[in-house]
């Protein structure tokens, strides 16, 4: 027996070394072994883009390589003694070395020897191997081995090639493990894996998948790769990172993969689910795909800059997420390595320059959270009765609200200036008192500092305090806020007697700014705040409002505080340097104004009860929400060459660019692209070559730990040559 396994193991040994000298005998593969040495060597210099290239020397196309320069050509196919590029290879000039020194670029010996080989076989080009179209390999002969799958046939090839075999197959509990973390995310119960490891029927194994495959985690674990490279987020991002409501799109994400939606239609709900005939609500939800963009909410942002990054977002996104490239190096100037000219990627950029948001004014559309996950029809009938009534729940909470504000602003007061013991803030910063008794900062404050002044009242108590915010000519568009046009934002003011906090409970401005209400002041939450620009609307309806004028906000407390030294603060959390530039204080000991809004609250009262009512009868409280989509402006925007990618630099004289996608990357006729639909439809086509090989690639990464190609957004020159070519 001994004997009969040595000689079995010399004729593997034997069959092996025969695979290995077959290989070694195989011509040089340029796509695979000879590309990506020129890519990261050469192709900086030698490559696609004019603008950088060397010597007016292309080595990317073999025409170009092999042409005549000064009666010199870079590679004379066959004999590498007369090639220029292995002339240049061998040099030790540092003037006429290649790569040169300057590089910090070296070739290998191995890999100046594959080189050598290649130019003496004849120098033999391939296209890059992922813009070809995608074609069904023929399956390699497994040399006797069985294999399960045809999969495994081509693993087998390689490993043979490598001096390896496959492994022995698992055993039940660690193949329950393994399913159960790769399509779940979860772990067996100990029952479970027992009962499978006992189950002697043939199929025990593909029972199991199925079942898993059936489970609602099925969706949850693979909706979250998804979601990562939809940069799916419940917040703006940037400095105070509003909370945004974006989970529609998070469910909508995990109810597909466990409805088992085609990738394509997955793809176009989510790309241009607004562009289909009809679109359903659902279909809207899925653009949130590209609404997972930051939003900056500084005061003072400009809409159209941060429309254009939200669009440069969303080109690249794209370009990563079903291309694998990385389409944004062309964003200023035509990419070094791969085939996409900075002209073709404005003419991505246009598919997206349509979409109808700007900055924070997001495009919505309300939704209910159990409406889009199987609710019966009685329980949809009793949520069709709770819409008007939370419409008018909301509306009566704005009437009110307004009342309450309006009393504070018109009654009568009869303010008398605080009496001001000590002015300063936290940080290093002081004020300058001016005549009018009001504070000047002296603009050595933090960021994002708390103001601290000590005041005493004129009478015997304090029942309220004024806060007047005052332009001055020192500040920046004459203010009265720090901010680059004049604004603040206030996010808290709060009383202190010795140790003892006191709260505001009512709030009342003369003006705030959309989003920025002065109730935020006194709701207790360092994210929010009272602030004062002009929005378009308040602009129509009030043509004299202006932020750059006198503002004031009226604040009233819970009990009086008898004559005494108070201490009191304003704090700036958010928003660097948004701080209050001039401002002076009132007091008053006159008692609040009573509630005259009877009527409204006791509507409101009614309504909410009647809301509380229906929705008791509900699995969950099943609230409205509304979530950010994408949707088309009514007028085109015209898209230009930005120079550098300044969105400040068009090139206008060039002209404006057609909506289209890059030349390299169709494989069939060239496409008449015009929506963000039309470029959905043509990601899933047959005629790109990269959206299946990357989204294949990018599964076969989370079942093994690792792509077949190992750069999963990267399928261009630059990226990992893939291990398997013919599986992808």
């Amino acid at each position: 027996m001994a004997a009969w396994r040595t000689a079995f193991s010399c004729l593997i040994l034997l069959f092996v070394g025969l695979r290995l000298a077959m290989a070694a005998d195989r011509p040089v593969d340029f796509a695979r072994q000879i590309r990506p040495i020129l890519s990261e060597n050469c192709f900086a210099c030698h490559g696609f883009d004019p603008s950088s290239r060397q010597a007016e020397l292309r080595l990317d196309e073999r025409e170009a390589a092999v042409t005549l320069h000064d009666g010199h050509a870079a590679i004379v196919p066959g004999q590498s003694s007369e090639s220029e590029v292995w002339k240049r290879i061998l040099s030790t000039d540092p003037d006429q070395q290649m790569p040169p020194p300057s590089s910090g670029k070296k070739l290998t010996e191995s890999q100046r020897q594959l080189l050598k080989r290649w130019i003496d076989e004849g120098a033999a080009y391939a296209p890059h191997w992922a813009f070809g179209r995608v074609e069904r390999p023929s399956v390699p002969q497994s040399d006797g081995q069985t294999v399960a799958h045809p999969i495994d046939a081509f693993i087998v090839d390689t490993l043979i090639e490598q001096q390896l075999t496959l492994s022995p197959p698992a055993d039940r509990l660690t193949l329950i493990r393994r399913l159960y973390q790769d399509l779940l995310g979860l772990q067996p119960t100990p029952a479970e894996a027992d009962a499978f490891a006992l189950d002697a029927t043939p199929d025990a194994y593909e029972t199991l998948v199925e079942r898993l495959l059936q489970s609602a985690h099925y969706g949850e674990r693979w909706g979250r790769h998804w979601l990562d490279q939809a940069r799916y987020a419940d917040s703006h991002g940037y400095t105070i990172d509003g909370p945004r409501i974006m989970w529609p799109y998070r469910d909508w994400v995990i109810d597909a993969v466990n409805r088992d939606l085609p990738f394509d239609q997955f793809t176009i709900e989510q790309l241009a689910g607004d562009l289909l005939p009809e679109p359903t609500k659902f279909q809207r939800i899925a653009t949130g795909f590209h609404r997972n963009t930051l939003i900056n909410q500084e005061g003072g942002v400009k809409p159209d800059q941060y429309r254009h990054e939200a669009i440069i977002d969303r080109v690249n996104t794209t370009g990563a997420v079903w291309l694998g490239l990385t389409v944004g190096c062309a964003q200023c100037h035509t990419h070094k390595y791969d085939p996409l000219s900075h002209n073709e990627y404005y003419q991505l950029y246009a598919f997206f320059n349509q979409c109808d948001d700007a900055n924070n004014e997001a495009t919505t559309v309300p939704i209910m959270e159990q409406e889009v996950f199987g609710w019966s029809a009685e329980q949809l009938a009793r949520l069709e009765e709770l819409k008007p009534l939370r419409t008018q729940v909301v509306e009566l909470e704005k009437q009110l609200a307004a009342s309450k504000s309006n009393n504070l602003l018109a009654h009568a007061w009869n303010w008398q200036p605080a009496e001001l013991v000590e002015y300063k803030t936290l940080g290093m910063g002081a004020f300058l008192r001016q005549p009018d008794g009001s504070l000047l900062t002296d603009f050595k404050a933090q960021p994002n500092d708390t103001y601290q002044i000590n005041i005493r009242s004129p009478g015997e108590k304090i029942t309220a305090i004024r806060l007047r915010v005052l332009p001055h000519e020192s500040l920046p568009k004459t203010g009265p806020g720090l901010a680059s046009n004049g604004n603040f934002v206030l996010t808290d003011a709060e009383i202190k007697v010795g140790d003892k906090v006191t709260r505001f409970i009512a709030a009342g401005a003369d003006h705030s700014q959309p989003e920025f209400d002065v109730l935020n002041v006194i709701d207790d939450k360092p994210t929010t705040g009272w602030a004062i620009n002009v929005s378009e609307a308040q602009k129509k309806a009030q043509h004299d409002l202006s932020i750059n004028a006198p503002h004031e906000a009226v604040f009233v407390l819970a009990e009086p505080l008898a004559k005494i030294e108070a201490a009191l603060f304003l704090k700036h959390d958010i928003n660097k340097g948004y701080l209050i530039g001039r401002f002076a204080l009132d007091v008053s000991d006159v008692a609040p104004p009573v509630n005259e809004s009877a009527e409204i609250k006791s509507r409101l009262a009614e309504a909410k009860a009647q809301v509380q009512q229906l929705e008791a009868q509900l699995p969950g409280a099943g609230r409205p929400v509304k979530q950010m989509v994408m949707q088309d402006a009514a007028e085109a925007h015209a898209t230009y060459r930005l120079d550098r990618g300044d969105f400040l630099t068009p090139d206008t004289e060039a002209g404006a660019l057609p909506a289209a996608v890059p030349a390299a990357l169709v494989v069939g006729p060239s496409p008449v692209l015009k929506t963000r639909l039309d470029l959905a439809r043509w990601l899933v086509s047959r005629d790109n070559p990269l959206t299946a090989r990357v989204i294949v690639n990018r599964t076969w990464m989370q079942y093994f730990g690792r792509g077949l190609v190992e750069t999963e957004n990267d399928f261009g020159s630059q990226g990992t040559p893939p291990t398997h070519p013919e599986l992808l």
